[in-house]
């Protein structure tokens, strides 16, 4: 098997950590980012090259890309894996955490894209896997800004297939729902913050 050269952001739990830990026992390169470097350890001793780095920063992510590709020449695939969940009533969640929880899980991804997507337009090949969300779908009481976001991005990765397949590069979206991870820690603790916000 083909050795590949791999980034996914969001490394160090969930989805992200779970996949980083395969594709390294399947002896794959993988470079990892996480705001939270000691928890991607781990990886570290697969074999990852890990990053501390926050998608919310441009010039984190360009970095990290830019030492991928001198390091390595190539970029075989990126998960765009950055995302938490902010739940609570549309009224009750506070302006600051819709724009942090935007700021992370759409536009940590279109940092993500743009500091990618020239070197795979440019190799005219490659994958991009955004980590997206049954909720991309759908949407229900106590989700609305989450889904919102994931809506989002399932309207920008449907044009961005489009837009990239004659480049020979593929985009595919993970639409996972309710499974045991960090994530909905996270996101159970802002719905009891956010639930007395309402008078």
């Amino acid at each position: 098997m083909e050795k590949k050269v791999i980034l996914i952001t969001g490394a160090s739990s969930g989805f992200g950590h779970l996949t980083a830990t395969k594709l390294l026992e399947e002896g794959h390169l993988i470079y990892a980012i996480s705001r939270t470097l000691e928890k991607m350890n781990d990886l570290k001793d697969k074999g990852a090259n890990i990053f501390q780095g926050d998608v919310r920063n441009m010039e984190d992510i360009q970095n990290v890309v830019d030492k991928l590709i001198k390091n390595e020449g190539k970029i075989d695939a990126v998960l765009a894996n950055s995302g938490y969940g902010e739940y609570g009533m549309i009224e009750a969640v506070p302006m600051e955490d819709i724009e942090n929880q935007y700021n992370i899980n759409v536009f940590g991804v279109a940092r993500t894209l743009k500091a990618v997507l020239p070197h795979m337009r440019k190799q005219r090949s490659g994958r991009i896997v955004i980590t997206e969300s049954i909720v991309s779908h759908m949407s229900t009481l106590g989700l609305g800004w989450y889904a919102s976001t994931k809506h989002a991005l399932r309207g920008m990765g449907i044009a961005l297939r489009q837009e990239v397949k004659d480049f020979g590069i593929d985009v595919v979206a993970i639409e996972p729902g309710a499974v045991d991870t960090s994530f909905d820690k996270v996101a159970f603790e802002a719905l009891d913050r956010n639930s007395n916000k309402i008078e």
